[in-house]
């Protein structure tokens, strides 16, 4: 369906869900109403080890300072320590392979499928890539372990300690294995060509490695036999895999002996934080696991399909909703266009089952029985069909509302904290994209005789607080020091002092 700005507004089983997946953590995120509460933490002195006062939280600072004032300069530290370890990843389905490269470098979804299905189908170099499994059987175990001194030249391998595969990547495969090296070793690649396969090859070498081991160590200081400091560190005992595949997520510091410490203390400030916003990575993840938001037979089932989309489909699937112009990057972070807003509530108004992720799974299951009894087809080709007649006409009732500000050349990184729309730059003052909708949200550039400071706008904008302005004057030019405040509810700025 055409709209008056001459581009396409389509929706789809897959790619509706997931638009209204993003707009709904868009609108979560923009609408996050900051909450400060305050705790106490303790450094062990000499020593960069910090504990906690467990289970103390308030509203107010003075009130911590006050509790500050009646805690000991000192402690018995007394420790518990459990050696635990972990496995090397599993052999990568192409979710894991998107998720990471776009973690690690940037790359979206669906430049991830074609750089493996590249590496795969010219150079020969990777297992079949549109697959959700991570397992591979024993019969291909058997030939990656004869195969095993190809890779002698590569980074990692003079690590390995086993001439077989790890058993943990044995198992049940249903359609295609987990995406492993084949043995060739290519020439000639991209650069993102030999980042992709780099990982690759150490997930895979990293399964002939020894887990990685390390000691958790839980620092508990008693306070008149009731109130508690504790912390938890790590102690590395062997890396492991960790040699072979990087992983970033552990890091340690100094470990002490059991005895009395002196404490620094200190006020730590809490501050709520909304959802993040989507990147690439983690709705990739969302559309796998959207199942854990659901209860009853929806989440069975969306449990059984493995969510929205599959691993072969759900890049192509944000791409589309990125051509459309319904999403767009902000930095890292996926957000909603105010077309892709707009298309969302005019489905919503409409109450169309094509925002429901329950709906999708049905189709999917109702396209299995087709496979089983051909005769409920004729059934179920008339049930999309009015579907698709409805939504069809919903969008071309609608089409001549739709107004997308995407493309103007004065928009802002910033998404209105008062709707969730784009923020757009005027000449005196940024204002929100939806003033045709009766969005009032405005923020000048000067206030009190001041030019605002790029990241004083960003922190009004963001944060809804700047922090301390100098220089303000009055109309009788007098000067004052302060900070400004949005008010949503007054929908104005405001000073404090």
């Amino acid at each position: 369906c055409k709209y008056r700005g001459g581009g396409v507004l389509s929706v789809g089983r897959v790619q509706t869900p997931t638009l209204k997946l993003i707009y709904d953590r868009c609108k979560e995120n923009a609408g996050h109403e900051k909450k400060i509460e305050y705790g106490i933490k303790g450094k062990i002195q000499g020593t960069n080890i910090e504990l906690e006062l467990d289970k103390f939280r308030v509203p107010k600072r003075d009130e911590a300072e006050e509790k500050l004032k009646g805690l000991p300069l000192s402690l018995e530290i007394i420790s518990t320590r459990e050696d635990k370890k972990k496995s090397p990843p599993k052999l990568p389905a192409i979710l894991d392979l998107q998720k990471l490269a776009n973690t690690n470098w940037g790359y979206k979804a669906d430049e991830t499928l074609r750089v493996v299905q590249s590496l795969y189908e010219k150079h020969k170099a990777v297992s079949y890539p549109r697959t959700d499994c991570n397992y591979i059987t024993k019969n291909t175990a058997d030939k990656l372990n004869s195969r095993l001194g190809n890779f002698k030249d590569f980074k990692g391998f003079e690590h390995i300690t086993s001439k077989s595969i790890n058993s943990q990547v044995i198992g049940e495969v249903e359609a295609h294995e987990g995406i492993t090296p084949t043995g060739v070793v290519p020439k000639g690649l991209s650069e993102a060509e030999e980042s992709v396969y780099g990982l690759v090859v150490a997930i895979f070498l990293a399964n002939y490695c020894d887990d990685y081991q390390y000691r958790n160590i839980k620092y508990e200081g008693k306070i008149d036999g009731k109130e508690v400091l504790k912390g938890t560190e790590k102690e590395l005992i062997d890396p492991g895999y960790l040699k072979v595949y990087k992983d970033t997520s552990h890091s340690y510091k100094e470990i002490i002996p059991d005895g009395r410490y002196s404490i620094e203390y200190e006020i730590k400030e809490i501050e709520s934080k909304p959802k993040p916003l989507f990147t690439q990575a983690t709705l990739l993840e969302k559309m796998k696991n959207v199942h854990n938001e659901e209860e009853g037979e929806i989440k069975e089932k969306l449990k059984e399909i493995k969510g929205i989309g599959t691993g072969a489909t759900r890049g192509a699937i944000i791409e589309t909703l990125y051509k459309r112009n319904y999403i767009e990057d902000q930095k890292k972070s996926i957000i909603i266009t105010d077309k892709g807003k707009q298309i969302i509530e005019i489905l919503q108004s409409e109450d169309s089952k094509l925002l429901d992720v329950g709906y999708t799974a049905d189709l999917e299951y109702r396209l299995d029985e087709i496979i089983k009894d051909k005769g409920i087809f004729n059934s179920f080709l008339a049930d999309v069909n009015g579907m698709c007649a409805s939504m069809l006409n919903t969008l071309k009732d609608n089409r001549r509302s739709v107004r997308f500000v995407g493309n103007e050349k004065n928009r802002s990184e910033f998404v209105c904290p008062v709707c969730g729309r784009p923020v757009l730059i005027g000449e005196r003052n940024y204002y929100c994209s939806g003033y045709r909708d009766g969005c009032k949200y405005s923020v000048l550039k000067n206030v009190g005789q001041k030019n605002l400071t790029a990241n004083q706008l960003k922190a009004l904008i963001t944060k809804g607080k700047t922090g301390l302005i100098k220089g303000f004057k009055n109309r009788e030019g007098k000067k004052f020091d302060g900070y400004l405040v949005y008010n949503k509810d007054l929908m104005r700025l405001e000073f404090t002092i």
